[in-house]
């Protein structure tokens, strides 16, 4: 914690988890850039599903993945159940297009297959189509699950430090 207090000499949090990953000199990719640039509640909306696509994939738990995965289960659960802790107004907006998203998603998908296709390299897997048509100023342009999909890609070749 002192390195990250270090590294922002107590500058306001706006850079999210960049600081973070420079300290540990983690190179920044599409997918973790694009959800470190997304707005906090669709950054945690991203980094949720990624932690638990991730955690479908793992075979060897080890302890900084249950924390992590513990990290997203408060985050997510603090944006769905008291969003006014964290002050974001669209919170409803935004968990409502993703659950629209990943319920045609799901439809016609089972688990692994879903897993299967979060987790894939191939860009062309997810079809853009998934994409609910009731879409809002806040959540027309933002693809949930090619964010997603990117993100565990490039968690995939981090190594867990």
């Amino acid at each position: 914690m002192a390195e990250l207090e270090e590294k922002r000499k107590y500058l306001p949090f706006e850079e999210k988890g960049k600081w973070t990953l420079e300290i540990y000199g983690i190179q920044v990719k599409q997918g973790l850039s694009s959800s470190i640039a997304a707005k906090f509640t669709k950054s945690i909306i991203i980094w949720h599903i990624a932690t638990e696509t991730l955690h479908s994939l793992e075979i060897e738990k080890s302890d900084a993945f249950r924390e992590s995965k513990l990290l997203s289960e408060y985050m997510i659960y603090l944006l769905a159940l008291h969003p006014h802790k964290l002050s974001l107004p669209t919170t409803d907006i935004a968990l409502e297009h993703a659950c629209c998203t990943l319920r045609l998603f799901l439809r016609y998908r089972d688990y692994k297959e879903a897993i299967s296709m979060l987790s894939s390299v191939d860009e062309d897997v997810i079809p853009l189509f998934v994409e609910p048509s009731n879409a809002t100023r806040i959540t027309r342009d933002w693809h949930m699950l090619l964010e997603v999909q990117k993100l565990v890609a490039d968690l995939r070749t981090i190594s867990n430090k």
